[in-house]
């Protein structure tokens, strides 16, 4: 009822969120579980998976939790199949966040892609890192570099990010995934991903050639272990 009057109204961009609490069916013996969670729902102009992602992953910074991992997820029948992941942290599924089906927009009349996320609060509370540390403004500039590649389409960009992370050592500062693409242009069974990486060194400034070095290391990780071409 409440996507009809956003559209009807003609609200072109639409971002709203409400945490409450739900209650699962058990077996018949049990009572419901209750459980609270976070929702958030958004379509319009630029918007899309990673928008939503990326306010999930502020969220994990703001409470100091690093372990999160995206995951496919096909189960979801009111989700676009391909366009769905489960979030999980240390193992534990917290949530899922995707694209919502064709067909549940076409319900709605709602005449645009449509993002939402579901994630388990009580799970984000038990997950949070009270202790923060003081870490000091970096004294030396970073260095960014943005790197994309063709893989097969079911190479998870979670595993890619995995490995960056390994063969990059202790310059990398951050990791962005920025792209993903399938379509013209693109090979049949294979998709286009693209990251931005930040370097630098608590002690130095880094030379090119010391980034190009790590940058190399990538590379030839990504090519032997998930066969990838670099794309200009």
């Amino acid at each position: 009822m409440e996507n009809n009057i956003l559209v009807y109204k003609r609200n072109e961009n639409v971002n709203i969120y409400e945490i409450g609490k739900i209650f699962e069916k058990q077996s018949d013996n049990e009572l419901p579980k209750e459980t609270e969670k976070l929702t958030i729902g958004m379509y319009g102009k630029d918007t899309d998976f990673f928008k939503l992602k990326g306010i999930l992953e502020t969220i994990f910074a703001e409470l100091k939790i690093t372990t999160q991992e995206y995951l496919p997820n096909t189960e979801l029948h009111f989700m676009h199949y391909g366009r769905c992941a489960s979030v999980k942290i240390n193992q534990q599924c917290i949530g899922f966040l995707g694209e919502v089906h064709p067909r549940v927009l076409k319900n709605y009349n709602i005449g645009n892609r449509a993002y939402i996320m579901e994630i388990d609060v009580d799970a984000l509370v038990d997950y949070t890192k009270t202790d923060v540390t003081f870490k000091p403004t970096p004294k030396f500039p970073s260095i960014s570099r943005d790197i994309a590649m063709l893989v097969m389409d079911n190479i998870l960009v979670g595993d890619i990010e995995k490995l960056i992370k390994q063969r990059s050592g202790k310059f990398l500062e951050s990791i962005e995934l920025f792209d993903v693409y399938k379509g013209e242009q693109i090979e049949e069974g294979y998709k286009s991903v693209a990251y931005n990486l930040v370097f630098r060194a608590e002690d130095k400034t880094l030379t090119d050639k010391e980034v190009q070095k790590v940058m190399n290391k990538i590379v030839n990780g990504l090519e032997t272990s998930f066969a990838a071409k670099l794309r200009d």
